[in-house]
């Protein structure tokens, strides 16, 4: 039987995330003693030499992030970094189906989307993107901001996986995550994010009230 090399748990087979403590099943240990033990020896030698060796990896390390990013945040245990991702991605998703909804409505009842825009962004429902994705990408139908929209929906699930993992009743979570997992199967494998408007446009329409 596996085992979290974080916690210790047992791990059933298959599993993504451990259900005690929601940790990415990464590298699971396959001995419950060595699992059980309060910390994991890691050969590093203890002399002075090695030390600095290390000390030097760390700071090549921090460089080559602070390269890529200009915030770099310390998450805690292995596999919270990834869920912290895949969480600030499902808020983003879940922003980007919104201000979608908002869109296609207020332009049915014959608001301006450019208009529309504008005041969100001066209002409590600005968001990520309202502010860098609705004029750029999706009333432009440009559709190119670099993001894939499979990465994105594999995002969302993950996210709702560690929930569930978790044992967290995520409704919205839920929900967000087939709405994003469909429109994967639905578009095209090379299909941007930002076309998530293109699936929603084709799902059944409701029937006006009074129809």
């Amino acid at each position: 039987m596996a085992f979290c090399a974080s916690c210790g748990s047992p791990l059933t087979g298959g599993v993504k995330f451990c259900s005690k403590c929601g940790i990415a099943v990464s590298a699971p240990l396959a001995s419950p003693a060595i699992a059980g033990a309060s910390s994991v020896a890691i050969p590093q030698g203890s002399s002075a030499l090695a030390k600095i060796l290390w000390a030097t990896l760390a700071l090549i390390l921090l460089l080559v992030l602070a390269a890529m990013g200009s915030s770099i945040f310390r998450t805690g245990a292995l596999g919270s970094g990834h869920a912290m991702k895949a969480l600030n991605n499902y808020v983003s998703a879940a922003g980007l189906v919104a201000a979608v909804e908002a869109l296609q409505v207020g332009r049915k009842f014959g608001l301006d989307p450019a208009l529309m825009t504008d005041i969100l962004n001066v209002s409590s429902g600005r968001n990520n993107t309202t502010e860098l994705k609705l004029k750029q990408f999706i009333i432009s139908e440009t559709f190119d901001d670099g993001f894939p929209l499979r990465l994105m929906a594999k995002d969302v699930r993950t996210a709702d996986d560690v929930a569930n993992a978790l044992g967290i009743a995520t409704p919205l979570a839920d929900l967000c995550a087939g709405l994003w997992d469909a429109a994967a199967r639905e578009l095209s494998e090379k299909a941007n994010h930002t076309e998530m408007i293109r699936y929603m446009e084709r799902l059944p329409k409701r029937h006006a009230s009074g129809d």
